[in-house]
């Protein structure tokens, strides 16, 4: 197929994640047959299975894409009833699949509703950071996937300047919560960060918006440095590295100039290259986890 006539992904994530998957499905030494089983885990909105979807019966035509997804209920970062809205979503964009069969809520600390060996492929995007049991979380990604199965994590790590969600440096590293609010607080005078955005919008004061993303961080953000991260994978019984990762702002690049999108990465084994070029990249953004359950020894 002529990467032109792919649907276009809205976000450098979504096209990320997909060409990771591509590369994966590409180079495995066992090609899937008949169908192919992709769990996002922390689907949010549905938007990146609806385009997972759509793009990849565009590639494989012949191959049955069999897309599920779940959330967790009880966090902060969704609101009530976000799942009856995401379900709604799909049916509308995808009316072939019966999405209430596939898409699920759940509550933290609650194993994930699906049969154990059962999914070649199992993706998060910006989940990870999130997560507060990541050794529950990569344990359930290990009873899960099919031997030989992978999973794809695109997410920041603690040593990552930028804190998105507040939109300022460091306030993820912050422990004290007086600390922390005091600290979105300063720089919101200072202009800084999303402030002046939110008040534009909503008119909430200074002294609010300060607590209720304080609140945010503290209790809803639980980041990982990049060998804790490793460590959970690991303990989990599961192969765990950081190649992808250049690939991702190679992709943001080409899309800053208007270049042609990739749909498929250089396949490569782990490698230096990779380790090496995740201690710089890791400050500025986030880093692609690929992990692997197998074991040969």
């Amino acid at each position: 197929m002529n990467p032109s006539e792919i649907i276009c992904a809205t976000s450098i994530t979504h096209q990320h994640i997909l060409g990771v998957l591509n590369t994966l499905l590409l180079n495995r030494s066992k090609k899937i047959e008949g169908q192919l089983k992709i769990l996002d885990a922390g689907c949010g909105n549905g938007k990146l299975i609806i385009y997972l979807h759509r793009v990849l019966k565009q590639i494989y035509p012949t191959l049955d894409i069999a897309l599920y997804g779940f959330d967790v209920s009880n966090h902060g970062v969704q609101r009530e009833g976000f799942l009856e809205n995401t379900i709604a979503n799909l049916s509308s964009q995808i009316p072939e699949t019966d999405w209430r069969s596939r898409i699920f809520c759940i509550k933290s600390g609650e194993n994930w509703d699906f049969h154990d060996n059962f999914f070649d492929y199992i993706v998060s995007n910006q989940v990870l950071e999130h997560v507060h049991d990541k050794r529950f979380f990569f344990s359930n990604i290990y009873k899960k996937l099919l031997d030989d199965g992978y999973s794809i994590h695109l997410a920041p790590l603690t040593h990552i300047i930028h804190e998105g969600h507040v939109d300022l440096p460091y306030a993820h590293r912050i422990r004290s919560w007086c600390g922390l609010c005091a600290y979105i607080k300063f720089l919101s005078v200072l202009r800084l960060g999303k402030f002046r955005k939110h008040k534009k919008e909503t008119g909430i004061s200074l002294e609010k918006y300060s607590e209720k993303h304080a609140d945010y961080i503290y209790f809803w953000t639980c980041y990982a440095t990049e060998n804790e991260t490793i460590k959970y994978a690991k303990l989990s019984g599961l192969r765990a590295d950081f190649r992808f990762t250049a690939e991702f702002y190679s992709a943001k690049i080409r899309n800053i100039f208007r270049m042609p999108v990739k749909y498929v990465y250089r396949f490569r084994e782990p490698s230096l290259f990779d380790a090496g070029v995740v201690k710089i990249l890791r400050y500025i953004s986030s880093v692609t986890l690929v992990c692997q359950k197998r074991n040969i020894y």
